[in-house]
């Protein structure tokens, strides 16, 4: 298995970054298996979604691995990895909606994003689109356990556990 990293703020960086290990992956002829750590805070939105896009066009070829924290557009692209998405045990989680930039009011194109992602969390997870609002009303960080319960996570693996 080989290993790609996330780390810090989301942002079109990060999409670059994707874009060039992704074209790596698909150059790779042994169809090795991908592990994707994330330790992210989020960040940037539209970045989050194109990197998910590339990611699922890899279908289970990447695996997505949270450690310590995976929130806002970080949560987006573990979800779009659709190979395992494993966390240690004391990995958090935040979902929440779509937030804007400072002085300025929810768009319709964030209304729409939101629904996207939103939409994309629950056939991710197997719930409805309102248990999915619903959390993400409440605002607040889950554990690895609420994450495996919720349909997040698929499994929470102790250590040892692959570094980055």
């Amino acid at each position: 298995m080989k290993n790609l990293a996330i780390k810090g703020d989301i942002s079109n960086a990060t999409l670059v970054y994707m874009q060039i290990e992704v074209q790596k992956i698909l150059l790779d002829l042994e169809k090795n298996q991908y592990a994707l750590h994330i330790n992210s805070t989020g960040g940037e939105i539209n970045p989050a979604i194109e990197t998910g896009t590339l990611l699922q066009g890899l279908g289970n070829r990447i695996i997505g691995f949270g450690h310590e924290v995976v929130a806002s557009s970080a949560l987006l692209i573990h979800q779009s990895c659709l190979g395992d998405r494993i966390a240690t045990p004391t990995t958090r989680f935040l979902l929440h909606g779509i937030q804007p930039p400072p002085g300025k009011s929810i768009t319709e194109q964030h209304r729409k994003s939101e629904f996207f992602i939103f939409e994309h969390y629950a056939t991710m997870t197997g719930r409805t689109l309102e248990q999915i609002y619903a959390l993400a009303a409440k605002n607040k960080y889950i554990n690895a356990k609420e994450a495996l319960d919720f349909g997040f996570i698929t499994k929470i693996i102790e250590y040892p556990f692959p570094t980055f």
